[in-house]
C-alpha cells in the first residue's frame, strides 16, 4: 500500500511536470502551523499487567501540535518536512489486594511524548482562494515514557526511549484570506511500530543508576490520527 501511493505520486510528478513547468508558480514557499487533537488507534501489548492496560487508555488522546514547510515545485507537485508532537501525562491511583487479605495501595503518573519528523511528497489543486492537498510523509518516529512505572521491571523511577520508521499520510484544505495569509485545517494519520526501548531507572537505592536494553516481543504501537486547524503564510 506505501509503495503502491508512493509510485503514484511520482507518476503524477512525472506526468505534471512537461505540462507545468512553463507556468508561474502561485507561491515558493508555504509555512504552516497547527494545533489540535490526536487519538492513539495502536493496540495495548498483550504482555502489559490488566491495570497498566486501564491506566492507558486514559493517555490515548490529547493535545497535539505540528509545523510544517513545503516547497512548489510546478502548482501540483510539493516536496516538504513535516514536525507533528503529541505529549500526554495521567496520573492514577491503584489498588490491589494479596492472597492474604491486605490491601496494597500505589499510584501510576507517567508522561508519554510522540514526535514525528519527516519529509513529505505530495500533490496539491490550486483552485482560486481554495488550495487542496495530499501528502505521503516518511521519517523517524521517536518514543519517550517518563515517570515512576514501568511494565518490565520494579523500578523507582523510570525513562525509557524507542525510535522507529514511521510513515504517514496528510489531508489539508486552505483558504486564502489575502496574497499571503490563509487558514486551514488537516488530519494526519501516522504509524509506527517500537520493538526495542533503552530503559534507565532507580530501583532502592536513589542514588544509583541503572540503564538496559530491552527487545519487545509485542511492540508498542505509535499509531494515531490527528485533526488540526492553523495558520499558513505562501512566500
Amino acid at each position: 500500500m506505501k509503495k503502491t501511493l508512493l509510485l503514484t505520486l511520482l507518476l503524477i510528478l512525472g506526468m505534471s511536470i512537461p505540462i507545468h513547468a512553463q507556468s508561474k508558480k502561485d507561491y515558493i514557499v508555504r509555512a504552516a502551523i497547527n494545533a489540535g487533537w490526536t487519538i492513539k488507534t495502536g493496540k495495548t501489548p498483550n504482555a502489559y499487567p490488566l491495570y497498566y492496560k486501564d491506566y492507558l487508555y486514559n493517555v490515548k488522546q490529547g493535545f497535539a501540535a505540528d509545523a510544517n514547510v513545503q516547497f512548489n515545485i510546478n502548482n501540483m507537485f510539493v516536496i516538504g518536512l513535516h514536525y507533528d508532537y503529541f505529549r500526554k501525562s495521567h496520573s492514577m491511583p491503584l489498588f490491589q489486594t494479596t492472597e492474604d487479605g491486605n490491601t496494597l495501595s500505589w499510584s501510576i503518573n507517567n508522561t508519554y511524548t510522540h514526535d514525528f519528523i519527516a519529509f513529505s511528497l505530495g500533490i496539491q489543486k490550486i483552485d482560486g482562494k481554495s488550495r487542496y492537498m495530499i501528502q505521503y510523509m516518511i521519517g523517524l518516529m521517536n518514543y519517550k515514557e517518563d515517570g515512576n512505572y514501568s511494565p518490565y521491571n520494579k523500578w523507582l523511577t523510570n525513562y525509557s526511549v524507542g525510535h522507529c520508521l514511521g510513515h504517514g499520510m496528510m489531508a489539508g484544505y486552505d483558504y486564502m484570506l489575502n496574497e499571503h495569509t490563509a487558514i486551514g485545517i488537516e488530519v494526519t494519520y501516522c504509524i509506527g511500530n517500537i520493538t526495542k526501548l533503552n530503559q534507565q531507572g532507580h530501583l532502592d537505592n536513589l542514588n544509583e543508576l541503572v540503564s538496559e536494553t530491552i527487545y519487545l516481543n509485542d511492540p508498542i504501537s505509535l499509531s494515531r490520527i490527528s485533526p488540526k486547524a492553523g495558520l499558513r503564510y505562501y512566500f
